[in-house]
């Protein structure tokens, strides 16, 4: 009703249609994505071109794979595999008993992925007790790292265009937040219960988008522009050139 998409696709969890969404950021050679979030699951999709900003209780925190690497100490790309071997009880993964953080981290920095793990396991240079643990869990250990991946192929619209914000229904949005007695919302998204029609999104822009807008570029703000484009790999000429006139 205010314009903005919502997708939803049989069979596959909302962390998958991010997942999809932002592969197809990941494919514009000229798009940098930001993924707006307080699930730390998503963190898995950080790339060189994927940034998460992560809502807590005290602060957003951009994470970048620099960020990321500097508080985890593995690289964003086996977040996954780190759940997958340790466990997470939030998210029902049950992971390998006895074999903890520390030690799972430690086989993903030598060895590399769960299936490298596995396909080299008798040749590993660890404890003989934890490659017990990891020859008779390995079904908790595959299966706990499909539990833990995000999907990057859910059957979403990809044609170009497809999520751009549209005009809306301003008096339906207006009609919905009375009816759930959020009224104080309805003055400030710019709309009444007696709205008129919104005139296209490219010719005037809703009320509530410069809203949203607001909110979202208080929050890149608080960033540097060091924070917010660093130079890949640490090397200035790769950096991104200043940073964009809005989000």
């Amino acid at each position: 009703a205010l314009g903005f998409s919502v997708i939803e696709t049989e069979g596959y969890e909302a962390d998958d249609i991010l997942g999809a969404r932002s592969a197809m950021g990941e494919a514009d050679g000229d798009t940098r994505v930001f993924i707006f979030t307080g699930d730390r699951d998503s963190l898995q999709l950080i790339s060189g071109k994927t940034s998460v900003v992560l809502a807590t209780n005290k602060e957003n925190i951009l994470f970048d794979e620099a960020r990321f690497l500097a508080e985890y100490g593995v690289p964003s790309s086996v977040f996954v595999d780190v759940k997958a071997i340790m466990g997470d009880s939030s998210d029902n993964i049950p992971g390998v008993p006895g074999i903890g953080e520390k030690t799972a981290k430690d086989l993903l920095v030598r060895f590399g992925t769960v299936a490298d793990i596995y396909r080299d396991l008798d040749t590993l240079d660890i404890k003989p007790g934890v490659r017990k643990k990891l020859t008779e869990n390995e079904d908790k250990a595959r299966l706990s790292h499909t539990l833990g991946e995000i999907r990057l192929d859910a059957p979403i619209d990809t044609a170009p265009g497809a999520y751009r914000r549209g005009p809306g229904e301003p008096e339906k949005a207006a009609a919905l937040l009375a009816s759930l007695e959020m009224h104080s919302l309805i003055p400030r998204l710019g709309l009444t219960e007696s709205a008129a029609p919104a005139a296209p999104a490219e010719d005037k822009p809703a009320a509530a988008v410069d809203d949203a807008l607001t909110i979202l570029n208080a929050i890149w703000n608080t960033y540097s522009d060091e924070e917010k484009f660093p130079a890949a790999g640490g090397d200035s000429e790769h950096a991104v050139d200043g940073p964009p006139g809005r989000l």
